[in-house]
């Protein structure tokens, strides 16, 4: 799991996450909770499409 740059705050509802080699863009500069990263790679232990994946993920609101 590869978070932007950490900051400490509540979860977001739902932060993006995307493989990295769907070359996917993350926004610059926003800030990805330190809640979002601890959930994020708790729910990617029972999901078996994460596995061997490198997942990009921003705490940044998904608008499309």
């Amino acid at each position: 799991v590869h978070p932007g740059l950490l900051a400490n705050g509540a979860r977001t509802p739902h932060p993006t996450v995307v493989d990295a080699a769907t070359g996917h863009k993350m926004p610059g500069l926003s800030r990805t909770m330190r809640a979002d990263v601890a959930a994020t790679i708790v729910d990617s232990l029972d999901d078996p499409s994460s596995f061997g994946k490198q997942l990009l993920i921003n705490s940044a609101v998904q608008t499309g």
